[in-house]
């Protein structure tokens, strides 16, 4: 008969049940019987433990009084030999006459009466009496001394008796009072033995009584717990073997009748976890077919870094592996494996710290991705860490793609080239044109003066147009020059410190004609103490100069304004300088190409306004070489707002360029040699 079967016969075996203890305790829950057992314990111990108290208590006080006593009986005995030596000192006094007597008596007198404050509490009436036959001995024995030391020996003789007298009644009531203290205390000690023995006859039923009510309540409950959980146990024996057509017994409303629904649960969550397990083994020959038809290599591994699933793309990147055994296999040997093949290239590491790296990349890879070479094949490797601490990796073939990459490398180092050729040609051809403009520049200041000290005056404003055209020309070719030294990594900077706010009041004198040439308001706005800065003074001052042309060319009769201010950082000081106006503005797309070369708002800008779209390409790099950053604020038909940050004190690492410090040299009264090798700018400069 199997247990299926034996259990409800069991069940219905049970006697019927009764009213009994038992019976109550079997209907209340688990919890509720321990919390009754647990109680009557404590209840039990409660009461035993007042009991015991109270009656410890009394023996203490009994035992306290009984010390007490002994405590007075040995200062009586005390007192009775302090006494004797009173009476020592005292004879020894009326025999010798000595001072040391005298103090010794005193002495004892003191700690003798002392003694009898202690015993007064218990005895004041024996004491009262002890003292006034004490006093009348100590005076009696003190006259006769004096007697003795005056010669009267007949008087001395006489009072040394009638001290004689109340020394032995001083012994006899000392006497009776030690006899009468220890009396009392011996007796005290005898109730408090009696007492004693009651209280541990006490205790002694009273731990029997609670051993016995306890044990038979912790009986009751064990019965009432222990048997159905036997029938319980051997269900779920039958359920862990598989057997789900047992029946469970309905013990209660109780938690073993909550254990019970819980396994009729637990079965039908097994029979259900087959089915899930079925339907999931399914899936995973479905996955398997569908990893068969990509074109990537795929394995995945489990916590334990073996092989759970791998395709058969997979395996042609590690030949040496079947695929049958690939399953369970773990990392390691796979690239132990891989190793002893011969396909790997170390790169002048160890195989050892090859594998070690590689493992380090599987066992935390976080989305890592790289490429390797397998043989003639590079193959880039995607590794991911997977919810139950597992990996899945991806071998994708990207040898078609590293040759096209190859080629693009090549095609790249060749433009390169051909921009490096083109940056040296542009500096050669603007320093070329830059030598005749100064001459056409220089002779047509020359020819102005001329035309003025002349009264020629009618050709003055011709001449300057001349040498306005030269002087846009040349700076526009500055432009190109700065644009190409930059493109090429040429341009230096040049440090010195300087004071800001003079540099800022020499910046708005230059650009003055400017701001009036389109009638415009000009503010400068300085902050108190702007202090001092180390940088490329020429460098920031063009930015200036760039930032505020710009801003008086697209302003006409309205306002521009530099505000500079200091902001002290955590990593040093920074010095803002803002350069705003209420010129045409620009849209969010304009802005977004502002800082490009060669680049401005629109066609219609180039031109209505002109320029060559060069000087704000030129400012955002001559502030990114001096450590800094340039932005711009803008709202179309509103104006614009640009801010240039730039460190107070320059720093190597802030820049890629490598400064130079600007040393400035004492004035000198001395010559100064100009070669140039084109005559006429010898001429120009040898009118000058």
């Amino acid at each position: 008969m199997s247990v299926l079967e034996q259990t409800p016969h069991e069940v219905e075996a049970l006697p019927a049940p009764s009213k009994s203890l038992g019976h109550r305790l079997a209907s209340l829950p688990i919890a509720a019987r321990v919390a009754a057992l647990t109680a009557a314990g404590l209840i039990s111990l409660i009461v035993s433990s007042i009991l015991l108290t109270q009656a410890l208590y009394r023996s203490a006080d009994r035992t306290a009084d009984t010390k007490a006593l002994f405590d007075l009986a040995a200062t009586a005995a005390a007192a009775h030999v302090t006494f004797g030596e009173l009476r020592y000192w005292l004879t020894d006094l009326s025999v010798s006459l000595l001072m040391n007597s005298q103090r010794n008596a005193e002495q004892a007198r003191e700690r003798l009466l002392d003694q009898l404050d202690g015993l007064s509490k218990s005895s004041p009436d024996a004491v009262r009496e002890i003292r006034v036959e004490i006093d009348d001995y100590v005076k009696r024995a003190l006259e006769a001394a004096d007697s003795y030391t005056q010669d009267n020996r007949i008087i001395g003789n006489a009072l040394l008796a009638e001290a004689r007298t109340h020394s032995t009644n001083v012994d006899a009531a000392l006497n009776k009072l030690v006899e009468q203290v220890s009396a009392e205390a011996e007796a005290a000690r005898n109730e408090a033995v009696r007492l004693a023995q009651k209280t541990a006859t006490t205790a002694a039923i009273l731990v029997v009584i609670v051993l016995l009510i306890g044990s038979l309540l912790t009986i009751l409950v064990l019965r009432s717990i222990i048997g159905p959980l036997r029938r319980l146990n051997r269900v779920i024996g039958e359920l862990t073997q598989g057997r789900y057509d047992i029946e469970i017994p309905i013990e209660g409303g109780d938690e073993l009748g909550a254990m019970s629904r819980t396994l009729r649960l637990f079965r039908a969550g097994a029979i259900e976890k087959k089915r899930l397990e079925d339907e999931a083994e399914q899936q995973r020959r479905t996955i398997a077919a569908a990893l068969e038809a990509i074109s990537d290599g795929f394995v995945l591994f489990d916590p334990q870094d073996r092989v759970i699933l791998a395709n058969s793309k997979f395996c042609e990147f590690f030949p040496d592996h079947a695929r049958a055994s690939l399953p369970g296999q773990n990392f390691q040997e796979i690239l132990e494996q891989r190793l002893a093949g011969g396909q790997v290239d170390l790169a002048g590491a160890s195989p050892e710290e090859w594998i070690a790296q590689r493992l380090h990349i599987h066992k935390d890879p976080a989305g890592f991705v790289g490429e390797d070479r397998f043989g003639d094949r590079w193959v880039r490797v995607s590794r991911r860490k997977t919810p139950d601490g597992g990996a899945v990796a991806v071998y994708t073939d990207i040898t078609e793609l590293k040759q096209r990459q190859d080629e693009l490398e090549r095609a790249k180092s060749r433009a390169e080239s051909t921009n490096e050729a083109k940056s040296r040609f542009v500096a050669s051809v603007s320093h070329e044109l830059r030598t005749p403009l100064n001459a056409i520049i220089g002779y047509s200041e020359m020819l102005i003066e001329d035309a003025s000290d002349q009264h020629m005056v009618e050709f003055v404003p011709e001449l300057e147009k001349i040498a306005a055209a030269g002087r846009h020309l040349l700076a526009l070719i500055n432009d190109i020059l700065d644009l190409s030294k930059i493109e090429a990594n040429k341009m230096e900077i040049f440090l010195e410190t300087f004071d800001v706010a003079d540099l800022m009041r020499d910046v708005g004198a230059t650009v003055a004609p400017l701001m009036a040439k389109n009638r415009n308001g000009f503010v400068l706005d300085l902050e108190d103490d702007l202090g001092k800065m180390h940088s490329d003074q020429t460098k920031l001052r063009q930015n200036l100069f760039n930032l505020l042309s710009n801003a008086a060319k697209f302003t006409e009769g309205g306002r521009v304004a530099l505000a500079v201010r200091r902001d002290r950082r955590p990593n040093g000081d920074w010095l803002i300088f803002k350069v705003s106006d209420t010129g045409i503005g620009m849209t969010s797309e304009q802005q977004e190409r502002l800082f490009d070369a060669f680049t401005q708002a629109d066609a219609s800008t180039t031109r209505n306004y002109g320029g060559t779209g060069l000087g704000l390409s030129i400012t955002r790099s001559f502030s990114r070489m001096i450590g800094g950053v340039v932005k711009v604020e803008s709202e179309l038909g509103k104006g614009s707002t640009f801010t240039m940050e730039i460190p107070a004190e320059f720093k190597k690492e802030s820049s890629e360029q490598h400064p130079s410090e600007a040393v400035p040299l004492p004035p000198r009264d001395k010559a100064v040699l100009i070669i140039d090798d084109e005559p006429a700018a010898r001429t120009v400069i040898a009118s000058a």
